[in-house]
């Protein structure tokens, strides 16, 4: 494998062990993501759907590592889906930039990571 698909694979990994986190921060109803959640004006059973989505599309990028690369495609796709929404929700609320680099990040990460995996490099 080439340095640059080792690269890849790295920032699949970080993505993923982030998305597991942060999936699990809003299932396990840490105060502040209930709090969030209810200043987005979105309800609970969002911010359960939207952790279990996150924690779901960590553990496919991780099974994307062992399995099969086809998985991997699907897990960044859930990431780009839901960090689109996010992006989206903080500009609506007026959130600074710092609030919504974040999202940003995890947005562009899983954009490259979903390339990587339909490039034919």
């Amino acid at each position: 494998m080439s340095l640059f698909g080792t690269a890849f694979l790295g920032v699949q990994s970080v993505l993923a062990l982030a998305m597991i986190g942060a999936g699990g921060v809003k299932l396990g109803g840490i105060e502040s993501q209930i709090e969030e959640f209810q200043r987005y004006g979105y309800p609970q059973w969002f911010r359960l759907a939207t952790g279990s989505i996150e924690l779901l599309a960590g553990v496919v990028l991780v099974a994307g590592l062992f399995v099969t690369p086809v998985l991997a495609l699907g897990g960044s796709l859930l990431v780009v889906a839901t960090m689109v929404g996010a992006v989206v929700t903080h500009v609506r609320m007026g959130d600074p930039a710092t609030d919504i680099a974040p999202s940003m990040i995890l947005l562009i990460l899983a954009l490259g990571v979903s390339w990587y995996h339909v490039s034919p490099l």
